[in-house]
């Protein structure tokens, strides 16, 4: 879910950049222009309701094509063929502006160290997650809550000593890395 706000955070950033430019701003005009003349156009003389004219005119220009809704009069095939070449030329266009803005190593930079730091972080608890299990269960083990007998517990908690040991080692140093992480 971050990672989905931090795209957009730069996909933003990158749509401000380009309101900046006088190129972008036209081309983005004529784009939502040739947008509203198709709407107007299929509403008009296909009939068809303003969703499925929006729908259409999207899919269309975005070169998808589902192909679920068609225009079935003669002018209108005929104005679609006009209003593909005109629409892919200005969306094309649009898309060659913004392309010559974007800079690969720029667009990410501040998300890229911002996730670094997040996933350090969900890395640390999870971690310590784990080792919170394994005292948990320890714990248990040693106050004889557990429904085993005496003697499964003492065999367990046998085998499982250096574990233990290993475990509170391991809280430590977590316990360190989490005050590190946490300054940061």
């Amino acid at each position: 879910m971050i990672i989905f706000l931090l795209a957009f955070v730069a996909l933003g950033r990158l749509y401000r950049d380009m309101f900046k430019q006088a190129e972008t701003r036209a081309l983005l005009i004529v784009a939502m222009a040739v947008l509203a003349f198709g709407v107007v156009f299929y509403t008009q003389a296909e009939g068809w309701s303003l969703l499925d004219a929006i729908y259409f005119c999207v899919v269309t220009l975005g070169t998808v094509g589902y192909g679920d809704i068609t225009p079935t009069t003669n002018l209108g095939k005929l104005f679609t063929v006009i209003y593909i070449a005109v629409g892919l030329g200005v969306i094309g266009g649009f898309f060659a502006a913004a392309g010559r803005i974007f800079r690969p190593g720029q667009f990410f930079t501040k998300e890229e160290s911002r996730l670094a730091r997040v996933a350090e972080v969900f890395h640390t608890q999870s971690r310590l997650h784990t080792v919170e299990a394994s005292l948990h269960q320890a714990i248990t083990l040693l106050s004889g809550e557990a429904e085993e007998s005496q003697g499964e517990r003492k065999a367990q908690l046998e085998h499982n000593r250096d574990g233990l040991a290993a475990i509170l080692r391991a809280v430590s140093a977590l316990s360190a890395e989490a005050s590190e992480a946490g300054a940061a």
